[in-house]
């Protein structure tokens, strides 16, 4: 377990490399150790291993570290398998609310929608969007990226006086935000 938060710490330290070797050597000494298999993830995602990750998520998943699904997720749809993504979403949150699951999930509706020969309607497709996002921001409503998901949902969606107030939210919590915003706004 001390190996463990060792590799976590100097994945979070910026030395991920060395992380990743400190938690493969932990859990070559003791396979059984969830939060070991979802740090040695979280690593290997940020290094774009995205299939090496999927698989310490599935381990820890297994081992009954159920924060591994939201992450699996984020691999899963990098590597354009929204299926199971929204699929490791939808398991989560039929497990507990999460506000980050609940913006994922919004977001690879729309992808889904796009990336399919489903024609469902478009309505229909922004007001399953809209409730995710609400109950996102409903959860945890100061969290900065809720408040900058569902700012975009809302101008990507003609709610440009509701985006402009999540907006001015979250600059006031994270005033990088700024820049960002205004990326998003020159690409629109």
């Amino acid at each position: 377990e001390i190996r463990s938060n060792l590799g976590a710490a100097l994945v979070q330290a910026g030395r991920v490399e060395e992380g990743i070797r400190v938690l493969r050597q932990c859990l070559s000494e003791n396979p059984r150790l969830a939060g070991a298999h979802h740090g040695l993830g979280s690593a290997l995602a940020s290094q774009g291993e995205l299939a090496a990750a999927e698989t310490e998520f599935t381990e820890a998943i297994r081992l009954g570290e159920p924060a591994s699904l939201l992450l699996r997720s984020r691999a899963r749809a990098q590597r354009n398998d929204l299926e199971g993504a929204k699929a490791d979403l939808d398991e989560l949150l039929g497990q507990r609310e999460d506000a980050f699951a609940r913006v994922d999930r919004a977001r690879l509706r729309y992808q889904i929608w796009k990336a399919t020969s489903s024609r469902s309607s478009l309505d229909e497709l922004r007001r399953a969007m809209r409730e995710d996002v609400e109950r996102a921001l409903a959860l945890d409503p100061q969290q900065p990226y809720v408040l900058e998901n569902a700012g975009h949902f809302y101008m990507l969606n003609g709610g440009y006086a509701r985006a402009a107030e999540l907006w001015r939210a979250l600059i006031a919590k994270d005033p990088g935000a700024r820049e960002r915003i205004g990326e998003a706004l020159a690409e629109a």
